[in-house]
């Protein structure tokens, strides 16, 4: 059940990229700092506060070389004339109650199809069997758009698999449904 409710929530990202002149306007509750070096580098901090006076960031994360390949994780103090670019991602949940509304109205509709049209959804008796050449084969089922017996003349299903060998044709007609 929980996947199914995952499935239906949604979620949005803000990003915020920043130059180090502009780090003031970050949101510092974000739970990751990106800090992009002029050398193509990358320091992924989850701990980190930036001090404006000093004009330097000091945080813990994970090191990155130009490649993306991880060189490591530690405390870094990191002066802003080295950083490019500075950036933050805050994930905000969405509301579920959307998908939740979407797929309660489809079911409800199915449903409401269900009771208004029984034979449509669940079947119906007689089916018929046909001659196919080699065995007696399943075809349709007899009046199974039918919901009023004043309407049987009228729901006409075609034989495609039947194979009449001679004049005379067979259909077996069965009752499985036990109506």
């Amino acid at each position: 059940m929980g996947v199914s409710l995952g499935a239906c929530s949604s979620s949005s990202v803000r990003r915020d990229i920043r130059t180090p002149e502009h780090f003031l306007d970050l949101d510092p509750n974000a739970d990751y700092l990106k800090v992009h070096f002029r050398d193509g580098r990358l320091t992924v901090l989850s701990d980190w506060r930036s001090f404006e006076k000093e004009r330097i960031i000091i945080g813990t994360g994970f090191r990155y070389d130009a490649n993306r390949t991880s060189t490591g994780m530690g405390t870094d103090t990191i002066p802003f004339d080295k950083i490019a670019l500075l950036e933050t991602n805050v994930v905000h949940p969405g509301n579920g109650l959307v998908g939740m509304a979407v797929l309660t109205g489809g079911t409800l509709a199915l449903t409401v199809y269900c009771i208004t049209n029984p034979k449509a959804c669940f079947g119906s008796c007689p089916t018929f069997y046909a001659w196919d050449g080699k065995y007696f084969s399943l075809m349709p089922e007899g009046f199974s758009s039918s919901v009023l017996p004043s309407l049987e003349d009228r729901d006409i299903d075609a034989l495609y698999k039947a194979k009449p060998t001679s004049r005379t044709f067979e259909l077996r007609m069965t009752n499985e449904a036990l109506e």
